[in-house]
């Protein structure tokens, strides 16, 4: 039997993770959630880690909360009856905890790039993912194709075409292990981000891993604080408070000389025997513009010394 087109396996997947989002416990969420979610696990793929996208889901929007409309509130109340009913309610009290936390309150100050929100759920839930038995041992599909209709489609009826009760086993293990992940989430240092946040980064496996490596880092935190305290002073700039004729910045002054790009306009309105005459004057009137920050000229010596055998320096002679 020939195999299934990759375009064909990858929407499967995409359908099959969608289905898990019937089990979301954050609100609100909808199609650009869902979207922003694949995008985060498209990156944990790339880092071996391929959680279910309900996880990455309710996780990846408590942390990048700051970028929303709206704050992102965790369901209270029983999700279901049954066992897959007491899981879920023990998977709200640990999203509740990770919302209460310090971490996320400081990560809410400024919006988090989705390369930053992956290697972070890489960090916290990564321990309880390797220790989890349900977990993938084959890979069919490394992305999940982020333009599809199945976005669109009705969550509860993709529950019902996808059975999304293999995901209930990572969710009871987070559950079982609460206190752990929220203390990976409390050893995440907010001042690692913000230097990560000045910096450009592209999305690639290399950069992915090296920046995981840096969130995962213990000890660096001072190093990092010296860092934020130091940009500043670098980046500085510093300029001579005077007037000047070059052409940058804003006006600071009036001025008897300059360029006929910065004549005062009131100065064309002479005649032009009057123009002429003020012109030869240095009676005209510009603008003067902040001076530019020049480098100090140094004159160097250069000293040269003659010897000769039997010269006497003090007479000059032979």
């Amino acid at each position: 039997m020939a195999a299934a087109p990759s375009g064909d396996l990858a929407e499967n997947e995409l359908r099959r993770q969608l289905a898990t989002l019937a089990l979301a416990q954050v609100r609100p969420s909808g199609a650009m959630e869902a979207l922003a979610a694949a995008a985060w696990w498209n990156m944990l793929s790339r880092l071996g880690f391929r959680l279910p996208l309900v996880v990455v889901h309710d996780f990846g929007l408590l942390l990048s909360r700051a970028r929303q409309g709206s704050r992102r509130e965790v369901l209270r109340g029983p999700a279901a009856v049954g066992t897959s009913g007491a899981a879920l309610s023990r998977y709200q009290g640990l999203l509740a905890a990770v919302a209460a936390s310090e971490v996320i309150e400081d990560l809410g100050s400024s919006p988090l790039r989705d390369e930053t929100v992956a290697v972070i759920l890489a960090r916290v839930i990564g321990d309880v993912y390797l220790r989890w038995l349900g977990r993938p041992r084959t890979v069919e599909v490394h992305e999940l194709p982020m333009s599809s209709p199945s976005y669109d489609r009705d969550r509860a009826e993709l529950a019902r075409e996808h059975d999304p009760s293999w995901a209930l086993g990572l969710i009871q293990r987070l559950a079982e292990h609460d206190r752990a992940v929220v203390a990976r989430l409390e050893q995440v240092e907010a001042s690692t981000l913000r230097l990560l946040g000045l910096f450009s980064l592209q999305a690639g496996v290399v950069d992915l891993a090296e920046l995981h490596q840096v969130v995962a880092a213990s000890g660096a935190a001072d190093v990092i604080d010296f860092s934020l305290q130091l940009l500043p002073s670098l980046l500085e700039t510093k300029r001579r408070t005077a007037a000047q004729r070059f052409s940058i910045d804003g006006y600071a002054s009036v001025e008897r000389r300059g360029n006929v790009d910065a004549l005062l306009p009131g100065e064309l309105a002479h005649d032009d025997d009057m123009f002429l005459l003020k012109a030869l004057s240095d009676d005209l009137l510009y603008y003067g513009h902040e001076r530019q920050q020049e480098a100090a000229r140094r004159r160097h010596a250069l000293s040269i010394a003659w010897l000769f055998d039997g010269f006497d320096p003090v007479t000059r002679t032979p």
